[in-house]
């Protein structure tokens, strides 16, 4: 069994796979205030609930775009399971190359997206991930990371919002039947839902333009599922980061 681990700013997920399939997800909030020993616990109780063996976990590898949980992170891998992970990183063989000015500032959220997208879909593609930022990626042909653009997510947009103006309150995000909105609730809603998937689905075309190549087109993140229905020339694609670590470890150990 292989363990993929994805860390964000938000939450951090361990994908448990067997036989090529990804059978098992644990996820929990990225936190500093929580101890290794403590997400230790609560994953072991994961797994004792799930009837997996610590030990059938032969290999771990991490995507993380939090530094300062990296560390925490290990503990818990060593304390679980007994391993030392690997990271996704500067240096790391992901097989994505990186067509950037900077590569070293690549994150490996993005390389993971990339080599799981290459995996399940093949290249050229353009790729929206919709977690803590909405990110939209260019994958070249051959699955190489091309660049992206990186705007607040939809839950961060929100924050913000009500956080500088005084007479808006918190919302429930959701897709309200019409644009123009008759209410405050439905004037915040649409411009999260409507205004982020029009924007996706502009700045879509304008890199497909660049790129000078057709590209399929994917959607991936925690509000992927949301805004689906106001994308559907994008092919939804559950976990992708997770998949595309997990195709990282086998490119890796077929070399």
């Amino acid at each position: 069994m292989f363990l993929a681990i994805d860390c964000g700013n938000t939450s951090v997920e361990f994908g448990f796979f067997e036989d090529h399939e990804l059978c098992h997800i644990y996820r929990a909030k990225t936190t500093t205030k929580k101890t290794s020993d403590a997400y230790a616990i609560d994953l072991s109780s994961f797994l004792t609930n799930k009837n997996i063996q610590k030990e059938s976990v032969q290999a771990i590898l991490i995507s993380s775009v939090v530094p300062s949980f990296n560390e925490t992170l290990r503990e818990v891998c060593q304390s679980v399971f007994g391993l030392e992970p690997f990271l996704i990183g500067p240096g790391f063989p992901s097989g994505v190359r990186i067509n950037t000015d900077n590569p070293k500032e690549v994150g490996g959220d993005l390389i993971a997206d990339c080599a799981g997208a290459k995996a399940l879909f093949g290249g050229p593609a353009i790729i929206c991930d919709l977690g803590t930022a909405t990110k939209i990626i260019l994958m070249g042909p051959d699955g190489s990371f091309e660049g992206c653009t990186i705007a607040p997510g939809l839950a961060i947009s929100l924050s913000a919002l009500v956080g500088k103006a005084a007479l808006l309150g918190e919302v429930d995000i959701r897709i309200p039947e019409k644009k123009l909105g008759k209410n405050t609730a439905d004037c915040i809603s649409s411009s999260l839902t409507y205004g982020t998937s029009y924007a996706i689905k502009g700045l879509a075309d304008e890199i497909e333009k660049e790129a000078g190549y057709p590209c399929k087109r994917i959607i991936t993140g925690g509000y992927s599922k949301l805004l689906l229905p106001l994308l559907g020339e994008f092919t939804y694609a559950s976990h992708l980061a997770l998949r595309g670590i997990y195709a990282i470890y086998e490119r890796k150990n077929k070399q």
